[in-house]
């Protein structure tokens, strides 16, 4: 029921006639609350800013001046504007009421969630279900879109998440320089902060706080990725720094980088400056500091016997021990398995074992090209059940569990006869042998 001092300002003056709002807008005076309200509608102009009671359709219960009425203002509850036993936080958001602060939102703002809007913008108390020290304001609409305990998630900084709090030998390793503390900062915060190693004062540098281990561990230079006079690439490892691009590395020299630098720098060979590479200066003091074109590399017994079969065939044109490398640009040398350099042929042999799958289908058909590009000519010995990448070039063979040399050195042949690069005399001769030529040669390597 109205107030006492709300009867009073309803007192009507008069009955308004011909101007009152029952006359003048008999749908707006159909809601007039005639329990609430001491006089009828005849009683009021439309346009009287007096605190009126309205009753909409639904039985929703509301005080507005008819100016408002007539400016088309209706129920608010039915638009949604205001809670209602249907529409509010407690009923449309049940998963939210376990953080609802009942005692700071009764006591300060004088709230309940049944008289809160599912979607409201207004602030509200919250309290975390993980840690009840954790009390937080934020809007229904905020916790509608996801959004959480803000300490949690490290937006907020108290000791429950501050470096100080929870990391304490990161925070006696902050450095005092930096802008903010670590009792203001969250431990899993990207925020980039100075710091200074407890073993050695001198080793200074910025990092995230969210990348540094709670166990203090990562100084750059204790763990060798920025340079000291103990781990500088020039005084640490001469033999390697000899082999530092002079030109290709700008400013940047041996002195400016640790052994264990992931930094891609340039390198050249003492050998032969045509040999220039990329490669991490991690990777070339952890692989051996040889030149990429001059290191020999590992062959598989059938690339040696292949290799040992077409030199005993062809000459010496053939290197039977080293795998070669050729430089086809793009930053890199390509092995290959067997060079033919006279006739610039090239003989790849493919286990089905390491030469299945989509990638490494992908990987043979560009290095062919890449060959191809370059100028020479180039035969894939595909064990089956590999499908023939080029079926005029590439010939198929059995997959056993040791490779007989001699039939494959004679189908390669034959083929190669076929394609006109080799002569069919030095084939003929091959092929009328019963055994290898270069067994005992290639048992020798």
């Amino acid at each position: 029921m109205p107030s006492n001092s709300h009867r009073k300002r309803q007192q009507p003056v008069r009955d308004e006639g011909a101007l009152s709002l029952a006359h003048l807008r008999p749908d707006i005076a159909a809601q007039w609350d005639p329990e609430k309200n001491l006089f009828p509608p005849t009683h009021v102009r439309p346009g009287s800013n007096r605190p009126i009671w309205w009753i909409c359709g639904n039985g929703h219960s509301w005080l507005a001046a008819p100016y408002t009425r007539v400016k088309g203002h209706g129920c608010a509850s039915c638009k949604g504007m205001n809670a209602t036993p249907e529409n509010n936080l407690a009923s449309s958001r049940p998963d939210l009421m376990p953080t609802w602060h009942h005692q700071r939102n009764q006591t300060e703002l004088g709230l309940a969630p049944t008289m809160v809007l599912p979607e409201s913008n207004k602030d509200v108390w919250w309290i975390c279900p993980n840690d009840p020290s954790h009390e937080y304001a934020a809007s229904p609409a905020a916790r509608f879109r996801g959004s959480g305990c803000p300490y949690c998630a490290g937006k907020k900084v108290d000791p429950s998440n501050s470096v100080a709090g929870t990391r304490p030998i990161l925070a006696a390793e902050w450095d005092p320089a930096t802008a903010r503390r670590p009792d203001d900062v969250a431990a899993g915060s990207d925020y980039a902060a100075n710091w200074i190693c407890r073993k050695d004062g001198a080793h200074r540098w910025t990092a995230a706080v969210s990348s540094r281990p709670s166990s203090g561990a990562g100084c750059p230079f204790c763990d060798g990725k920025r340079p000291t006079d103990r781990n500088r690439l020039d005084l640490n490892r001469p033999a390697l720094a000899v082999k530092w691009h002079p030109t290709e590395n700008g400013d940047l020299t041996p002195a400016d980088v640790s052994v264990g630098s992931s930094r891609r720098v340039r390198w050249i060979c003492p050998q032969d400056a045509t040999h220039v590479w990329s490669a991490q200066v991690r990777a070339r003091a952890l692989d051996g500091d040889g030149c990429k074109w001059c290191a020999p590399a590992i062959r598989s017994r059938i690339d040696i016997a292949l290799a040992c079969e077409f030199a005993a065939v062809l000459g010496q044109d053939v290197d039977p021990v080293r795998q070669e490398r050729l430089d086809l640009g793009h930053n890199r040398p390509h092995t290959v398995d067997v060079l033919i350099r006279s006739l610039k042929i090239v003989i790849e042999f493919d286990g089905s074992y390491s030469h299945k799958g989509k990638a490494p289908e992908e990987r043979d058909l560009l290095k062919t090209k890449r060959l191809r590009d370059a100028g020479y000519r180039v035969v894939r010995i595909r064990e089956k059940p590999l499908a023939l990448l080029d079926p005029q070039h590439d010939v198929t063979v059995e997959k056993i569990r040791t490779p007989d040399a001699k039939s494959i050195t004679s189908k390669v042949l034959q083929h190669m006869t076929d394609l006109g690069w080799v002569g069919p005399e030095t084939t003929a001769a091959y092929l009328a042998s019963p055994i290898p030529w270069a067994t005992e040669w290639a048992e020798q390597i």
